[in-house]
């Protein structure tokens, strides 16, 4: 048995993430795979995993959650999709924060969005979206 435990390539856990770009970066991507999935089954919807109850009575739910598509289309068959950021739509450029494509090439547009963000091509743009403080209410004065 030691030998085997020899035998491992051990080393220090890293820490984990503390960089606000990089959880804002993840959770973008996680977004955009829920609208791929959307762009590919219009009844897409997310399912996520809750515990009820307490005691013996504790159990495990799921939860379907619609997810809302970040694209419009107009009468002529164009595509206009946005990329969010919390509730906020990135803007590529000064007043610009929709991409035009077609609802055939959405899937691809979206697969390509995914490479960039990942490689860190838009770190830039999430930048410069605000944080808005969440749960956090203005005291009055007495």
């Amino acid at each position: 048995m030691p030998s085997i435990i020899k035998s491992l390539t051990l080393a220090e856990l890293p820490a984990r993430s503390k960089d606000p770009l990089t959880n804002r970066r993840n959770n973008l991507l996680k977004k955009l795979e829920d609208q791929a999935a959307l762009a590919a089954n219009p009844d897409y919807v997310r399912v996520q995993h809750r515990w009820t109850g307490k005691g013996d009575a504790r159990r495990r739910v799921e939860k379907q959650t619609s997810v809302k598509p970040w694209w419009r289309e107009d009468h002529s068959g164009k595509a206009y999709m946005t990329i969010r950021v919390g509730q906020t739509p990135l803007e590529f450029e000064k007043g610009k924060a929709a991409i035009v494509t077609t609802r055939d090439e959405l899937s691809a547009l979206i697969a390509r969005l995914r490479d960039a963000i990942a490689s860190g091509e838009a770190d830039s743009l999430i930048a410069r979206v605000p944080v808005k403080a969440v749960g956090t209410k203005k005291r009055k004065a007495a």
